[in-house]
């Protein structure tokens, strides 16, 4: 299998970052990009609590890390050693479904001053495309850019935090039983509320914490130390992992500032080369 050249690839995962507006929308079109997602099963996608933990954001496809699985970036394990170290990491692990051998790769984001994230890929086999340094800062780059973009990067982080302490009490109790898988009804006869209650608290809950569902909602109290890890449990043994592997991020477009930073960047790392990128392949659309 012929492999693409570092340029090719460079190319395509920056229009990957331009036409992806959430986290959800990144994973997929990661695994489903005929290049980058060549032998891939599975994307996930990290960012850097302020407490140092690993918040999962999304994914798609086969999981490496259980999403009820709480990192830090002190942990020894590969994706929170890219991220501490800075620096691309392969890995040869078993695939949690097949038990077979497969292949992990871990691409750090990172600010000069700060890590960000990164992007997790699980592959059916060893297909990997060697970047050189300037190559790698580049793209470690423009991923903490675009997930400043889309309203999930380090400068909100603070925000996120600020409004995760608005929660109220009840709403912990109950951030707590979603955490355990129990439906509205159960939740309702747990506190001896209505169901209709429990229904206006969880919208409360989802507004507050920018998701979309209950295990995004539990993942990312989780990540701020709302719930403790323990309540993340599985209720019973019968759920799907299709459910378990959900995306955990929704989030506001892109900025047009995404575009020209992207391009400078591009540009700053093929000094002596011809543009990647047409500029005109990088224009958004106003949200």
């Amino acid at each position: 299998m012929l492999k693409p050249d570092a340029n090719e690839i460079t190319a395509q995962l920056a229009e990957l970052f331009v036409v992806s507006n959430s986290a959800s929308e990144f994973c997929r079109n990661i695994v489903l990009n005929p290049t980058i997602g060549t032998c891939s099963i599975g994307t996930q996608l990290f960012i850097v609590n302020q407490d140092g933990k690993l918040g999962q954001l999304s994914s798609f496809g086969v999981a490496f890390v259980p999403p009820d699985q709480v990192l830090s970036i002190s942990d020894d394990h590969p994706v929170a050693r890219a991220i501490a170290l800075d620096q691309e990491i392969k890995e040869v692990v078993r695939n949690p479904v097949t038990g077979e051998d497969a292949w992990l790769y871990v691409y750090p984001y990172r600010r000069p001053s700060n890590p960000v994230g990164a992007c997790v890929m699980l592959k059916s086999r060893d297909y990997h495309v060697v970047l050189n340094p300037s190559i790698q800062k580049t793209l470690s780059l423009m991923g903490a850019l675009w997930l400043e973009a889309v309203g999930i990067g380090p400068s909100l982080i603070t925000k996120a935090a600020s409004d995760i302490e608005t929660i109220t009490p009840r709403q912990t109790q109950v951030l707590a039983l979603i955490a355990q898988q129990r439906t509205n009804k159960e939740i309702a006869d747990e506190l001896f509320l209505s169901e209709s209650t429990i229904k206006q608290e969880c919208v409360k809950i989802f507004r507050l914490l920018g998701v979309a569902t209950r295990a995004a909602a539990a993942n990312k109290a989780n990540s701020f130390g709302i719930v403790p890890s323990r309540q993340l449990q599985r209720k019973g043994q019968g759920q799907s992992q299709s459910q378990s592997q959900k995306a955990s991020s929704e989030t506001t477009p892109p900025t047009q500032s995404l575009n020209h930073s992207i391009n400078e960047l591009l540009t700053s790392s093929n000094k002596d080369q011809k543009p990647l990128i047409a500029a005109s392949s990088l224009t958004l659309l106003s949200p």
